[in-house]
């Protein structure tokens, strides 16, 4: 996910019972579905208790969440000692990950997911 997709995301658009992120308004003009990870549904629902869940998921004091999200991702960054690593590097690395998933997968023929993480 992008960014300003995070920062417009409201809970109208969360399915966590489905594990999956709706995005209405995206670069491509293109709505998607976005899966969760386990990690990622947890961060979400721990954001604010089921009977809050109204409006922006994400919510910090200015920039209609941007500073709930920039903050802990740098500071995340100081304890490995990582430099200038961006947020939407993060987005560049899912995406190799994933092709290269993909590629082991094709390559040698494995039927299930689990093999492959196993490598």
């Amino acid at each position: 996910m992008r960014l300003g997709e995070l920062h417009s995301l409201t809970w109208s658009d969360v399915d966590l019972d489905q594990g999956v992120i709706f995005l209405r308004e995206t670069k491509s003009g293109v709505p998607r579905s976005v899966p969760l990870s386990q990690e990622a549904k947890l961060v979400i629902e721990s954001t604010a208790l089921p009977e809050k869940r109204m409006g922006i998921v994400f919510k910090g004091r200015r920039f209609a969440g941007k500073a709930s999200i920039r903050k802990p991702f740098y500071r995340a960054l100081v304890l490995p000692g990582l430099k200038d690593v961006r947020i939407h590097d993060l987005r560049h690395l899912f995406c190799t990950t994933t092709a290269n998933i993909r590629v082991l997968k094709k390559s040698f023929n494995f039927k299930f997911r689990s093999v492959v993480f196993k490598i």
